[in-house]
């Protein structure tokens, strides 16, 4: 997969995480299925990618992130501890 493909599928990974903390539903059909399968394994490590996250912060909590920064804030957990992303990314 080139590097362009990842990156979009990277944000529309983010933008549809985004969608869900901010409440809202999507279906399968609606987006690529690779993006589906990530969203899906990362909530089902929602808890432990949670607690990375509250255990990373310093004097902040992630409820008090806003939605956006949390999205990306989770995905790169997500990318780094299940996808064996690099952290240098």
């Amino acid at each position: 997969m080139k590097n362009e493909e990842k990156r979009i599928k990277r944000i529309n990974s983010i933008l549809f995480l985004y969608r869900l903390e901010a409440g809202g539903e999507f279906s399968k059909d609606e987006i690529d299925p690779q993006v589906f399968s990530d969203i899906n394994n990362l909530l089902e490590h929602n808890d432990e990618i949670e607690s990375i996250l509250n255990n990373s912060l310093y004097n902040y909590t992630l409820s008090r992130l806003n939605l956006v920064d949390k999205a990306i804030l989770k995905y790169s957990v997500y990318e780094m501890k299940y996808k064996g992303i690099p952290f240098e990314i």
